[in-house]
């Protein structure tokens, strides 16, 4: 499946699209509209179970999933008012009343299309002409879409907050482990001139003493600086490198 790199809403990191253009974002979408389409229309089914009236699985599934679908299609429309307009000082009063503007035009335009496809999946309010449905549907679910808006946004913004909170966390863990092979390197470079100093006074006294001793001290303190200088990078070695 090829795969192709695009920018998310933020543009802050590439997105893997399928080659239906369709990236792991969209399928979340879609995934979430189905999944919540489903729970509606079994309500709806169970309800109307109950009342002993008549109502078939297949038709309340066609009709939540025509309402699902059009509030999927304007999905990306909300989060990308919420990445442009994000629910946070400053500029918060005028992001609220975009969202606004944007809750009503949304909830209008998913009225408008599902009185386009109401007569075709059988749905209960359907008029003889577009209008007649569409206006008998702004009289009774227009306030029900609403708040649709404002979930898709609030669950966008819970994902910023929970992405900037992740984030905030890894730039912490980076620092801390810089802090600490910062100190690691200065801890080593204050403890490798004493040693080296100490070593070297050593075979200045054994000179004077024992010239096989000092000459082997000199050769193994060689070994031990080449063998540092090999594994400067290194914060773990193993016991018998240590020996």
């Amino acid at each position: 499946m090829a795969q192709l790199a695009r920018a998310d809403h933020e543009g802050a990191r590439p997105v893997a699209e399928n080659e239906f253009g369709i990236g792991r974002r969209g399928i979340a979408v879609l995934a979430a509209w189905t999944l919540v389409a489903m729970l509606l229309a079994g309500q709806a089914w169970f309800a109307a179970q109950v009342r002993g009236e008549p109502l078939a699985w297949a038709r309340a599934s066609a009709i939540w999933l025509a309402w699902a679908a059009v509030w999927a299609a304007l999905t990306p429309i909300a989060l990308r008012l919420e990445a442009r307009f994000p629910l946070q000082r400053p500029g918060l009063l005028g992001a609220l009343v975009v969202h606004g503007a944007a809750s009503a035009a949304c909830a209008l335009a998913n009225l408008a299309l599902f009185a386009l496809a109401a007569p075709v999946i059988g749905a209960s309010q359907v008029e003889p002409t577009w209008l007649g449905t569409f206006s008998r549907l702004l009289g009774t679910t227009l306030l029900l879409n609403l708040p649709v808006y404002w979930l898709i946004v609030a669950a966008a913004h819970v994902g910023r907050l929970v992405r900037t909170a992740r984030e905030k966390d890894r730039r912490q863990l980076r620092l801390e482990a810089q802090l600490a092979d910062a100190r690691l390197q200065t801890l080593r470079a204050q403890l490798q001139p004493h040693f080296l100093f100490n070593a070297l006074n050593t075979i200045s006294v054994m000179m004077h003493e024992n010239v096989d001793s000092a000459d082997r001290i000199l050769l193994q303190l060689s070994a031990l600086l080449r063998r540092s200088l090999d594994s400067t990078e290194a914060h773990e070695v193993t016991l018998g490198e240590e020996i």
